[in-house]
């Protein structure tokens, strides 16, 4: 077992570690998130083999998860966070030294099954060390690192692109996964309990029903969010946007602030209040960035898909936490993101052939900006979902609450 929660504070030394881990981890997956499409664009490909590129990595994780999801709460959480960790350095340190597209899509894949390990983890790791009543301010600023990262990483990326080309872009990405690696070695654990019962692949080791909710509401908010990374950093080079990398800026200062406001309201107030602002905001980005030709438009689009995607994003992952025994928080960070698999490969996809019909018809630019109001159908369907998932939720805090089971 991992070093026990004895501290009452969420700054505890274990807490800060993983908190670092996620940062570099992080980083390392937003920056390799714009550096690819962009790289792929450069080296010829299609829209659609461009989105096979950016959905490679959510398949493979996809497919593993039936595995990789049984093991979670049953092997020594440490050397899985570091076998996965070193999976990632060897395939982003692949990617600069190749300038092949198929072995880019390959690369992409491999580097699914570690993060099919390395993502639910974290999390679960992370929530291991915050004390019990004070999970969805802990996720809150576990969630900000994330906010950190996607506000350096694409950015610098794309800098480093421009000054120095793919390459060192792509070799500074896994300079960054290795710093991730070597913090993920500092963890303290004390000895593993294996449990008393035999590794099975099954069904209640993959999925926690608990998080089935909040694992459909991200399904569909992943979708418009990996195009985004995927498109985004297109559409300015189309339309002649200079500094398109200020977008992912704006977004992460407004995380920065937003997000451990957002897990201390986790704590106090009905899930349904942040969620819903936040996807109505989300859909408003997706509207702005169609609309936009200059980077002040795409700015905007930064401020409301923050207030969007990035405050929904830490509320499901907590809901994802506390609706299920501390036994199963594994199985329920990996219900949770096979919903991020779906939603990332579908919606990159499913766009990139969107946008290859338009080609027909209109200019590459056109094509691009457009294809995001399809993406206003899914977080419409998350929308209904939520309501749903929120009546639904009042109904058992109201069954316990007769049964004196809360207070």
């Amino acid at each position: 077992m991992l070093s026990d929660r004895k501290t009452s504070s969420i700054w505890n030394p274990a807490f800060i570690i993983m908190l670092t881990v996620n940062l570099f981890n992080s980083a390392g997956q937003y920056m390799i998130g714009s550096a690819l499409p962009k790289y792929s664009n450069f080296l010829g490909a299609s829209p659609v083999i461009i989105g096979l590129v950016t959905s490679a990595f959510s398949i493979s994780a996809l497919l593993v998860r039936p595995i990789t999801g049984s093991a979670l709460d049953y092997y020594n959480k440490k050397i899985m966070l570091t076998i996965s960790l070193a999976l990632t350095t060897v395939m982003y340190t692949v990617c600069a030294f190749t300038d092949n597209v198929t072995v880019l899509v390959l690369t992409r894949f491999i580097d699914g099954i570690g993060a099919s390990v390395k993502v639910p983890l974290c999390l679960a790791l992370a929530t291991e060390f915050l004390p019990e009543e004070k999970v969805g301010s802990g996720i809150g600023i576990y969630s900000v690192a994330q906010a950190i990262s996607s506000a350096l990483g694409p950015g610098i990326c794309l800098d480093i692109i421009e000054k120095f080309g793919y390459q060192a872009s792509l070799l500074f990405i896994a300079f960054i996964a290795l710093i991730a690696l070597a913090l993920a070695l500092a963890i303290r654990s004390g000895p593993y309990a294996r449990p008393d019962r035999p590794f099975a692949i099954s069904l209640k080791n993959v999925f926690a029903k608990e998080a089935l909710l909040p694992a459909l509401i991200v399904l569909t908010l992943a979708m418009p969010y990996a195009c985004t990374m995927a498109y985004l950093p297109i559409i300015g080079e189309l339309h002649n946007v200079s500094n398109i990398g200020l977008y992912y800026t704006v977004y992460s200062i407004v995380l920065f602030i937003g997000r451990p406001l957002c897990g201390k309201m986790l704590d106090r107030v009905h899930f349904t209040r942040i969620l819903i602002p936040s996807l109505i905001s989300y859909a408003i980005s997706m509207v702005f960035i169609s609309a936009s030709d200059k980077l002040s438009g795409f700015l905007i689009a930064g401020v409301f898909s923050a207030m969007g995607y990035g405050i929904a994003h830490p509320c499901l992952q907590s809901l994802c936490m506390k609706w299920v025994p501390k036994e199963k928080r594994g199985a329920s960070g990996n219900t949770y993101y096979i919903g991020v698999d779906i939603g990332n490969f579908t919606g990159s996809l499913l766009t990139g052939k969107f946008i290859d019909t338009l080609l027909a018809t209109e200019s590459e630019a056109d094509a691009y900006s457009h294809a995001f109001l399809l993406l206003l159908i899914p977080i419409a369907i998350s929308l209904v979902v939520t309501i749903y998932a929120g009546c639904r939720r009042r109904m058992i805090d109201n069954g316990q609450r007769k049964e004196g089971l809360i207070t």
